[in-house]
């Protein structure tokens, strides 16, 4: 089975793991600032993929950021289900996958990398320090340069740091490759 890891939104990324050969990674299409939704439905029906029913993709399922724009949770909102749209009317079989437990998976054997501990400065807890929270990129990074280190992660030859949507779709194609594989097995 052939996998297809989107990570959704603007800075996002899809991902095709096919066979035995080597990933292929696409960032997020825009025009300007903009959703592409016509480049996105060219680059899932294009000639990558002879049969659609031996692919089956995995897309995380995000949802609203507390503390973000109005506007721009909508539009977040609207580029995920113009995802599911365009994936389901190709006819793709699809999983939506959490980051919890995508993460979960694939950071077996990944260090804890977390973010610097915060000293609270007033109330009931004033002069204590709070552990940092679990850096996420961080660790992405880590685990998809383990898993494939030939992989290039830039989002073009211009760039010199990973993308990090191109990271994480890699790592939820990682994730879709296992857990078919499991279920195969």
């Amino acid at each position: 089975m052939n996998i297809i890891g989107i990570d959704p939104g603007k800075k996002g990324a899809l991902v095709f793991l096919c066979d035995n050969r080597k990933p292929l990674t696409f960032i997020m299409p825009l025009i300007g600032n903009q959703f592409d939704m016509r480049q996105f439905r060219v680059l899932l029906g294009n000639g990558y993929i002879a049969d659609r029913s031996q692919y089956h993709v995995f897309i995380e399922d995000v949802h609203a950021i507390f503390g973000s724009a109005a506007g721009a949770t909508f539009n977040f909102g609207f580029i995920c289900g113009a995802i599911q749209g365009i994936v389901s009317s190709f006819g793709f079989s699809y999983t939506l996958v959490g980051p919890k437990l995508w993460q979960k998976v694939i950071y077996q054997g990944i260090p804890e990398i977390r973010k610097p501990s915060i000293k609270i400065i007033t109330g009931k807890r004033a002069g204590k320090t709070t552990k940092g929270r679990l850096n996420t990129k961080a660790m992405s990074l880590l685990a998809a340069k383990r898993l494939f280190p030939n992989v290039n992660l830039l989002a073009s030859g211009r760039c010199k740091k990973p993308h990090d949507g191109i990271v994480d779709a890699l790592l939820i194609a990682e994730y879709g490759r296992r857990t078919l594989n499991e279920n195969i097995s």
